[in-house]
């Protein structure tokens, strides 16, 4: 049977298993997918009985006196660099609970040959102490999940390694200043990623700003597909991000977080995006004015769907205008102020319940009393505030 129909079929079975109560206590991510499960003591005993050296879970000292492990591989506490040479024959690594931040000095050193494990189930949640990916992991052709790639400049390391997985779940990029040129991102292929659902695009500090459009061509060219519905784009160095970000071409996002994108100058439209819950726009120093280009100027307009909105550390902003339609926000309930020393109004938000004020400008207070709905107000770090302005409450 092809790998791919297999783990299918094992998902299935695992459904079932739940049903019939062998597994308890699911817990499902944003997509509904099973990430945990209990099982009885009882029935964790039987299944390790069954399973036999199939499947494993050790700590290191214990592995490396076990050497007939061959299929399946769950390592808890520090992980020694030559570790996994031992295991040829691995199908699955699981390191969600590994420290692979090993001490102060040394990071965990995935091996070179980890691309022959041409059927490898790499799961790895806690990854800080990651500093390159293995040469060649593109060739993992079974791969489903790969939480990080971090990419790098010799060979067999290049965003375009990632063209042939097809990958699911949660997928961060980081160190995208080493891509060359844009046609190396479009050879990623992330368009044609069907099963991906949280993307998280990060730039390293040592990038040369003469670079930016290039930078821009790079980052349209990482193209999600339309099933994507989480995006975190971070410490981007262009003055414009890609249409892709807030058109039809993504009309499932419910999550966007726009953290240290310091030289755009405009917010894309982004109430033009039918299905989008949450937005968070931090660290962008160049933002002066929010207008109507932010609320949409397609048939969906307005951000009919979001419920939480924050802007956080923006210097420069100093306007935020309101729309010409009445359903602006209708679901809007959340918003959050956080170190926007020049914002000193709000527009009106008809169906806002709590708004949090944190460390601005003393003026947004004069906003308050027309927020008719507003139930709760969170008021934090204004230095200079003696006392609640008249009129408030």
């Amino acid at each position: 049977m092809e790998v791919n129909k297999w783990k299918t079929l094992l998902e299935s079975i695992s459904i079932i298993l739940l049903w019939r109560s062998f597994f308890q206590d699911a817990k499902k991510d944003g997509d509904g997918n099973i990430v945990w499960c209990k099982m009885h003591d009882l029935v964790h005993d039987l299944a390790c009985s069954v399973a036999g050296n199939e499947c494993s879970i050790m700590q290191v000292n214990n592995v490396l006196s076990n050497p007939n492990i061959s299929c399946h591989l769950f390592l808890e506490l520090s992980i020694p660099r030559n570790l996994l040479v031992h295991f040829m024959c691995l199908c699955v690594l699981d390191l969600s609970y590994a420290n692979v931040n090993i001490g102060l000095l040394v990071s965990i050193d995935l091996p070179k040959h980890m691309s022959k494990m041409i059927s490898l189930y790499l799961e790895i949640n806690r990854y800080d102490g990651l500093i390159h990916m293995p040469a060649n992991i593109g060739e993992l052709k079974f791969l489903k999940t790969l939480p990080i790639f971090i990419v790098g400049k010799d060979i067999g390391c290049a965003i375009r390694d990632l063209q042939g997985l097809n990958l699911r779940g949660k997928l961060t990029i980081r160190n995208l200043e080493n891509v060359v040129c844009a046609a190396d991102a479009q050879e990623a292929n992330l368009k044609e990623k069907r099963n991906l659902r949280m993307l998280h695009f990060s730039w390293g500090q040592d990038i040369d700003l003469n670079l930016e459009g290039n930078v821009e061509q790079m980052l349209e060219g990482l193209r999600p597909h339309l099933n994507l519905k989480r995006l975190v784009v971070k410490e981007y160095v262009g003055v414009r991000f890609p249409l892709w970000m807030s058109s039809s071409l993504l009309p499932n996002l419910v999550k966007i977080s726009l953290i240290n994108c310091r030289r755009c100058e405009q917010l894309l439209p982004l109430g033009q995006l039918p299905f989008l819950k949450v937005l968070m726009v931090q660290g962008m120093d160049a933002i002066k004015c929010i207008d109507n280009h932010f609320y949409g100027n397609a048939i969906t307009q307005g951000f009919p769907s979001l419920e939480k909105l924050t802007f956080r550390d923006m210097p420069n902003l100093g306007e935020w205008s309101g729309f010409n339609r009445r359903e602006i926000l209708p679901r809007f309930d959340q918003l959050t102020v956080c170190r926007c020393p020049k914002l000193t109004m709000l527009p009106w938000l008809q169906s806002l319940i709590e708004l949090r004020l944190i460390d601005s400008n003393k003026m947004l207070f004069g906003s308050v009393e027309n927020l008719t709905s507003l139930s709760s107000l969170w008021i934090e770090g204004f230095e200079e505030l003696r006392s609640l302005p008249d009129g408030l409450f």
